[in-house]
């Protein structure tokens, strides 16, 4: 798994200082089109080992872990569920670096708290404990938290690190 996520977070460092060059150079088109690019690479990174864990991930658990059947068939369903949510992760991680590089960094900070606070644990104890979905319930609810938070993440870039009217153009 880690190694589908480590070239997220290395992404995630390249794209800070990038943003906040060209920011500082004064030129924000360019800040959000190096984000974007990142975002493209990251997000066909991602869903390209997500595609990997989704077809060959029972191959990879009995190779690797344990060849049980039972044990194969849990671990590819967290997998599979694995997969979907690193797609989305792989936005949160881009534009986080984007946002620090801005210098939004209280934004990014209110955003995660209020994601991983309100959201992703209420509906991670929703679909896993109170329905009985279980453990794969609860990965469920937590893919759910992470696309609406990708779906909230894109168009504050855009908005709020990059546009002119941003705390950093004023000097605050």
């Amino acid at each position: 798994m880690m190694l589908s996520f480590l070239p997220a977070l290395a992404m995630n460092q390249g794209i800070a200082p990038i943003v906040g060059q060209w920011i500082g150079k004064g030129s924000p088109e360019r800040a959000k089109a190096r984000t974007y690019t990142a975002l493209r690479l990251t997000i066909g990174y991602m869903s390209v080992m997500g595609l990997f864990f989704g077809f060959a991930g029972g191959r990879l658990i009995a190779l690797v872990f344990n060849p049980d059947p039972e044990v194969i068939r849990l671990g590819h369903r967290f997998l599979v569920l694995a997969a979907i949510f690193q797609t989305f992760d792989a936005v949160n991680i881009v534009c986080a670096g984007a946002l620090r590089g801005a210098g939004d960094t209280r934004w990014m900070m209110w955003m995660t708290l209020v994601f991983a606070w309100v959201f992703f644990l209420p509906l991670a104890f929703f679909f896993g404990v109170w329905t009985g979905g279980g453990g794969v319930g609860r990965v469920a609810g937590g893919d759910a938290v992470y696309h609406r938070a990708e779906r909230s993440l894109v168009p504050a870039v855009s908005r709020r690190a990059l546009a002119r009217d941003h705390y950093f153009w004023r000097g605050e």
